[in-house]
């Protein structure tokens, strides 16, 4: 994306996730990796991402 502004994307991803019982940032979501998927994504409107 051309002429894009400078923008830092964050991603929140903790927690200890006891009602799901297990990682809900590996959880897939249409054949991806929740965070994955989230990163993915962010990082293509955000010049950078923490």
């Amino acid at each position: 994306m051309a002429n894009r502004e400078a923008v830092t994307g964050v991603v929140l991803a903790g927690g200890a996730s006891q009602r799901l019982g297990r990682d809900k940032r590996l959880e897939p979501f249409n054949g991806e990796a929740l965070l994955s998927r989230v990163m993915t994504r962010l990082g293509s409107v955000c010049e950078e991402l923490i």
